[in-house]
Parts: structure tokens; sequence; C-alpha cells
């Protein structure tokens, strides 16, 4: 990870493209991690007046896109293979773009939240997770649904991260 921050951070400081930022990380970690070794990830550009998204997602859940009213409104799936699989040639960096017009979220998380199991074996699962955040006002959309997981793992202790973070598009 440290790597791939070193990457990130200087590149983003510069204002370089999210494609070659992606890229470039890429790169880095294919030199440096052992075969067998990635980094999932979704990387966002969010230029507020533009009220534009620039998404890249490699090997992470859907990020989702709710309206105000916490409805569905699409999603940036994965189309990529997590960074540091491979080489340069083979890599895409192409970037999901959405534009809005009203205001919303997009919701990021990771697989840990929709794969937590309760004591009987039950995923959280994604439906469960659109309806908590559907239910949920803006801006208390991830804490909802840190509540709720931890109502549905109850005293099961959770096997992996579970990462939930929501970006205001206004």
């Amino acid at each position: 990870l440290i790597p791939a921050l070193q990457v990130f951070y200087g590149m983003a400081r510069k204002g370089l493209p999210l494609a070659e930022v992606v890229r470039e990380v890429n790169c880095r970690l294919k030199e440096l991690l052992p075969v067998g070794r990635y980094l999932a990830a979704t990387l966002m550009v969010v230029d507020a007046q533009a009220r534009t998204a620039e998404v890249w997602n490699g090997g992470l859940p859907p990020a989702l896109v709710i309206d105000a009213n916490g409805d569905y409104c699409g999603a940036f799936e994965s189309r990529h293979l997590p960074l540091g699989i491979v080489g340069d040639a083979a890599f895409d960096s192409t970037c999901a773009v959405l534009r809005w017009t009203g205001p919303g979220e997009i919701v990021f998380f990771s697989d840990g939240v929709i794969e937590a199991q309760d004591a009987s074996g039950r995923p959280y699962g994604l439906d469960r997770l659109m309806s908590v955040l559907s239910e949920a006002s803006a801006g208390t959309r991830a804490a909802g649904v840190r509540q709720d997981l931890r109502a549905h793992l109850g005293a099961t202790a959770a096997t992996d991260d579970a990462s939930i973070l929501t970006v205001a598009l206004n």
C-alpha cells in the first residue's frame, strides 16, 4: 500500500488525470509486489463545479449511485483487474464518468459488508444494503449500514474488513 500511496499523492498534487494516476500505481505495484499479491481499489475524482465524477474500479464491489431519496440510480461496476496483476501493455486505465443534476451520493463498500455472515451463515447481501441505504437520510447512510451490519452479525465476529464510505453529490 505504501508504494501505491506515494505514487497517488505525488501525482494527485500535480493534478494529473485519474487514468494516468491509476496506470502509474499499477506499474509501480507490478514492479514491487510478489506474484499473487495485488491491490483491489476504486479511485475517484469529483469535479463539483462541472458536476462530474470519474471512477476507476478494479476488483471491488460496485460503487452505488443513489439520489437524495436513497433510490438506486446506477453503479460503477468493477471493469478492471485489481492493481499490480498485469503489466502496462495489458492494463486498462479507462475510467467511467457520471454527470449528475440533482443531489445524491456515491456509496463505496468492501466485499466484507455484503459477505458478512450472521450466526446462521446468511450473508448481509446487496439487497439488504440497498434497503438500508434507501431508508436512511442523506448524510446518515454509512452510519445506518454500520449499525444494521452490527445487528446482522450479532455476537458473530466479522471474518473480513467491512468498510463503507459515502460521497455527497451536491
